[in-house]
């Protein structure tokens, strides 16, 4: 019996929120983590806000210092923990300068896509693993999808709005 049109704007709708909550809970969780006095660790730094500090990132990024690259992007994640932000080597896809990537997984699991590919009863070789690791460094943000998302309501919604891909499996997502 196929799903009413109404029901699936419904699925659609409640798997958005369900995985807002899921962020919500998983940024509270991180905060409360990263909130915890480290050795050497002063008072976080709040003066700034996430733009901010992103466009000075930016902008030594664009001097080519990765060093300094890194610190500033340490003290963008000990002020804000969520997005994943991660700072791509240049020699990775041969660009001019280094890259920020926005990851819209908290965890970047190639295991994960793999276990994906597996549940369409495909095998992937060691060079396509290669090629899938290279695929997920890159700056878009796409990530594996994790297993318990693997059929949660946008997975159904999708399904039913493409019914000529049958069979449909997502092994990478960068749904935000």
């Amino acid at each position: 019996m196929p799903i009413k049109p109404e029901k699936t704007t419904m699925l659609w709708f409640n798997g958005i929120w369900c995985w807002i909550t899921w962020v919500a809970n998983l940024s509270h969780a991180r905060a409360k983590e990263s909130s915890l006095p480290l050795p050497n660790q002063g008072k976080k730094d709040t003066s700034r806000s996430f733009t901010e500090l992103v466009a000075e990132l930016e902008a030594i990024i664009e001097t080519g210092d990765r060093e300094k690259a890194g610190q500033q992007l340490r003290a963008l994640h000990k002020q804000y923990v969520v997005p994943m932000i991660e700072l791509l080597p240049k020699e990775i896809w041969g660009t001019d300068t280094d890259q920020l990537v926005l990851k819209t997984h908290s965890v970047l699991n190639i295991e994960e896509a793999v276990l994906n590919t597996q549940v369409t009863s495909r095998q992937l070789t060691e060079e396509e693993i290669k090629y899938l690791e290279l695929l997920v460094t890159h700056w878009c943000g796409w990530s594996p999808t994790s297993a318990d998302h693997r059929d949660d309501s946008w997975v159904w919604y999708l399904r039913y709005t493409y019914p000529s891909l049958i069979g449909l499996y997502f092994i990478l997502d960068m749904l935000i």
